[in-house]
């Protein structure tokens, strides 16, 4: 058996379409147009954000936190279990 570790998501999805397996990934992050079946965790698995840092933020960084909050965020869930 031969494992690969991949780090972002849609090569994940493009990994799992090849047929090299299931994978497990965010919905947001399998590319439009590729013909993946795709099923929703029971029950939902969320993360929590958190950003911080020891210093000011730089202002590109400051930018970004700033877009990320504005987004409109779904709730959690109730019956979510959280991914440390």
């Amino acid at each position: 058996m031969c494992l690969h570790r991949l780090k972002l998501g849609g090569q994940l999805a493009d990994a799992e379409a090849a047929g090299l397996g299931v994978t497990i990934v965010p919905h947001n992050v399998v590319p439009r147009g590729l013909n993946a079946e795709i099923r929703r965790l029971k029950p939902p698995h969320v993360r929590e954000l958190v950003a911080f840092t020891r210093q000011d933020w730089s202002p590109l960084a400051k930018s970004f936190l700033d877009v990320l909050q504005e987004q409109p965020w779904h709730g959690r869930p109730p019956n979510a279990t959280t991914i440390p």
